[in-house]
């Protein structure tokens, strides 16, 4: 049989470091047996319950922090690699939508109209989407401080803005007719009044420039615009060789000419011959997207005039 000796004597009389250690050891236990039978049988649930609030917050840190490393290594070998990675097309429902590099695109077959918001009671695109049912509503073109409309404008019913001739900033017509779902565009000094067919299969407004002409970028229209040469955010509204028609918008800010460059580029529509008009930019700038929320940008922008896509 082992005897068994009292603590101290297991101990080396020569050690009184490690004696003063091992008694701080020893109350130190006692403490955190004492408090457990205290208070932590007490108070066991408020006690969990504090300890998987930490844990959540440090777990909500962590990730946060891993994702915005992760995200500054993404951008690191972007900067880095001499060939830019391309966001392929997403195909969702009937649309096909293109998101890279501050460029939001959605591009499909759609029916358009133009919304006029009563002077009293302005409406945001998503607020618009949700009344009228509307896939995509984007701002319109562009207009003076009384809110009326600067050049043509003909909502398939009622004429709200006439023709501004050798307008320097919008200098195009767009014309949507709903019997072909065929859109076109057409130069305000070459727009005639028989041009304008007053028929609700029509909808004619005046917008630009004009940025890109049948894969040709419109460098002296962009150039002899208001600001096409600035920084800004844009809107934009186009058509393929296909036929399909399409409406983006920039989330950073882009002159016409980037923006053009970028869009005849391989990232967006390779492949394809295709021309776009400027919208009215800038503070207007604003899309929902009811099937894509990634798409919606500052929808909640009220504007007197709106661009509706079913």
């Amino acid at each position: 049989m082992v005897e068994q000796l009292p603590f101290k004597q297991l101990v080396p009389s020569s050690s009184l470091g490690q004696t003063i250690l091992i008694n701080i050891n020893v109350y130190f236990a006692k403490f955190a047996i004492f408090l457990y039978n205290q208070v932590m049988k007490k108070y066991y649930i408020t006690f969990l319950l504090v300890l998987i609030i930490l844990l959540g917050v440090v777990g909500f840190l962590l990730v946060n922090t891993i994702k915005s490393y992760l995200i500054t290594i993404q951008e690191s070998f972007s900067n880095i690699s001499a060939t830019p990675i391309v966001s392929k097309p997403i195909l969702s429902g009937k649309y096909t939508y293109y998101i890279k590099d501050g460029i939001s695109i959605i591009s499909g077959n759609f029916d358009i109209n133009v919304f006029k918001s009563s002077e009293d009671n302005l409406l945001s695109p998503k607020q618009l989407a949700i009344q009228d049912s509307d896939q995509i509503v984007v701002n319109g073109g562009y207009f003076a401080e009384d809110k009326s409309y600067i050049g043509l404008l003909w909502d398939g019913s009622n004429q709200l803005g006439s023709l501004s001739k050798d307008n320097q900033q919008a200098t195009h017509i767009v014309n949507f007719n709903k019997i072909s779902g065929k859109l076109t565009f057409k130069s305000d000094l070459d727009f005639t009044p028989k041009d304008l067919i007053e028929n609700s299969d029509n909808i004619y407004f005046q917008t630009g420039p004009l940025i890109i002409d049948n894969n040709e970028l419109q460098t002296s229209l962009i150039d002899h615009s208001l600001n096409g040469n600035q920084s800004s955010l844009r809107s934009f509204i186009g058509y393929t060789s296909s036929g399909r028609i399409f409406v983006g918008i920039t989330t950073q800010g882009y002159d016409l000419r980037q923006l053009g460059e970028k869009l005849l580029s391989k990232d967006f529509f390779e492949g394809e011959t295709i021309s776009v008009v400027n919208l009215d930019g800038g503070s207007s700038t604003a899309i929902y997207s009811q099937e894509n929320a990634e798409v919606s940008f500052r929808d909640f922008k009220t504007l007197p005039y709106l661009i509706e896509f079913k």
